[in-house]
């Protein structure tokens, strides 16, 4: 079961590299975004527009 237990934890392990390669650019770029503004948000929040918003949503399409 030695084989089978490495080719899962390879198999984790490459998922995570990819993922984190894939986020880390994003990621990189949000923290240092965050960071040089000072801020700390959980998620990084879209510009407020709420007149098309409401617009969409009271006529609809």
């Amino acid at each position: 079961m030695t084989p089978i237990t490495r080719t899962a934890q390879s198999a984790t392990a490459r998922r995570r590299g990819i993922a984190h390669r894939a986020a880390e650019g994003t990621i990189t770029a949000y923290l240092r975004d965050v960071s040089a503004a000072g801020r700390r948000e959980p998620m990084p929040a879209p510009p407020r527009v709420r007149a098309p918003r409401t617009r969409s949503s009271r006529s609809p399409g």
